[in-house]
């Protein structure tokens, strides 16, 4: 979640999806009852890779994102092509505000797409397409890569990577770096 982001919605996203609610059921369980709805961005992937994303109306322009579509080219959620609405895919969902243009989010589609490796690999190549497309349109301050895996962190923590870069003049560089 982000673009006034509604923290709750992690946790409650993953309930959902516990009790068997695909990423699209998921979301649109969580947007239901939201009077700030218009103002966020969310996206959800599931177990079995189900994508959904959301962008409102009020989200600061260039507001948007791709869901992957099996076996076809990202679909396309920006002004006047899912702003609004949720729209659903599978493998991975990018949404992103403030964006120099739509170019940002279709760069990171097409990287995540093309890499290869584990997770962490792939979203790693995401971000630092979409830096080279343009990013931010306040350009770059910050970069984090959060990957889980149950079990696979320190004290019961299922933290596999957590890295955080803040206030950096090339954080998703430095986020690459380490």
């Amino acid at each position: 979640t982000q673009s006034f982001a509604k923290v709750s919605f992690g946790d409650d996203g993953l309930d959902l999806l516990e009790r068997g609610a695909t990423a699209e059921e998921a979301l649109a369980i969580l947007l239901r009852n939201d009077p700030l709805r218009e103002q966020r961005q969310v996206g959800i992937v599931d177990a079995r890779g189900n994508a959904a994303t959301w962008s409102g109306k009020e989200c600061f322009g260039w507001a948007g994102g791709r869901v992957g579509q099996a076996g076809a080219a990202a679909q396309a959620v920006g002004p006047g092509a899912g702003v609004g609405k949720v729209v659903a895919g599978s493998g991975f969902a990018i949404q992103g505000n403030i964006l120099v243009s739509e170019a940002t989010v279709e760069a990171m589609a097409r990287a995540y797409e093309a890499a290869t490796g584990e997770l962490a690999d792939r979203l790693m190549a995401a971000l630092v397409a979409g830096g080279k497309a343009g990013g931010d349109q306040r350009g770059e301050q910050s970069a984090a890569l959060l990957v889980t895996r149950q079990g696979a962190g320190y004290d019961g923590s299922d933290n596999f990577i957590d890295i955080s870069v803040y206030d950096h003049a090339t954080p998703i560089a430095e986020l690459e770096r380490l």
